[in-house]
């Protein structure tokens, strides 16, 4: 590959001139996911993978080994722990319970009472999550609401999941389930030409993902981003939409929720990967020799395309 003139010390890994301290800080800030594909396109911070205090890090409250963030707190013996090998060793929590243990042994009890945790973990994770999401402002909300009748839509339908508690009414024809009446929030906005790329946000729920909704990022300094559907800080995976023209999108679903996301864009030779989980992952039981093993249902896409391409989103969504 040909070095520009002038920049003889020219390195297409940006996080090169970077001090170790600071990769450090970045790769913390990371889910444990993102850093392991970070590492792969760039050869300086795949040296952060062998410092423990980077695989201490997983095990602070917010990270994917937060049920265990008592140990991280604890001073004792922080030289000599193995964090990286304790990242691994608690990766199968869950499967763990179904070795062959002793009902009333120690150990059986230990994995037992960190199954709890990890539980109790989770669904406080859930919470600060789903209470965490914001939605635009009722100002931008109104402020399109022309489009709703003004434009021709493609229309997607995931249907409708019903997650109230009780039965509040008696009309099987509003919803089989609870026999009252949902009022979605319905949301348009325009895709405008200053929009650089798409955030798209992602609530996990158990084994699968759920797209929640999507911030239009713009290139302009001054235009504030607009948001469709509910936005989830710390929870966005980008869509770059620099030189490239959206098409449409592959969507994976399920009654009342999209699970999955794949761009479509006019450039054929751009194949983006997917946002969120597209196919249903279980873990099979663990066998005589103790060895596990993940399945992955596969799951059926819809393609929505637009022959022009997009000029704007529409929504219903949940009220929260």
């Amino acid at each position: 590959m040909a070095v520009p003139r002038g920049m003889s010390g020219y390195s297409p890994d940006c996080f090169v001139s970077l001090p170790m301290e600071t990769r450090m800080h970045i790769a913390i800030y990371l889910a444990t996911a993102d850093f392991l594909a970070l590492r792969h396109a760039s050869r300086s911070m795949a040296k952060v993978f062998n410092i423990q205090s980077f695989w201490k890090s997983r095990f602070h409250a917010v990270q994917d080994r937060g049920f265990l963030a008592y140990l991280a707190n604890n001073p004792q013996d922080d030289e000599t722990t193995d964090w990286r090998l304790m990242y691994r060793c608690t990766a199968n929590i869950d499967l763990m319970l179904k070795r062959k243990f002793p009902e009333h042994s120690c150990t059986h009890e230990s994995i037992w009472n960190i199954w709890i945790l990890k539980s109790l973990w989770e669904n406080t994770q859930w919470l600060r999550q789903r209470y965490s999401m914001t939605q635009a402002s009722y100002e931008q909300i109104v402020l399109y609401n022309h489009m709703l009748t003004e434009l021709h839509w493609t229309e997607f339908y995931a249907g409708l999941e019903c997650n109230r508690a009780s039965r509040q009414g008696k009309d099987n024809d509003l919803c089989e389930d609870c026999g009252a009446e949902h009022v979605p929030l319905i949301q348009a906005i325009p895709l405008e030409h200053s929009v650089v790329s798409l955030a798209v946000s992602i609530l996990n729920e158990g084994p699968q993902t759920v797209i929640t909704g999507f911030e239009l990022v713009s290139g302009e300094k001054d235009v504030v981003n607009k948001v469709l559907g509910y936005r989830l800080l710390g929870g966005q995976v980008t869509i770059s939409l620099r030189g490239q023209e959206l098409r449409g999108f592959s969507i994976v679903s399920s009654r009342g929720n999209i699970h999955a996301l794949q761009p479509i864009f006019f450039n054929n030779d751009v194949k983006p990967g997917w946002v969120g989980q597209p196919e249903l992952c279980f873990d099979d039981l663990y066998d005589e020799s103790y060895s596990t093993s993940k399945s992955w249902i596969k799951r059926s896409s819809t393609e929505v395309v637009l022959e022009r391409g997009i000029t704007a989103f529409c929504g219903k969504f949940d009220k929260i």
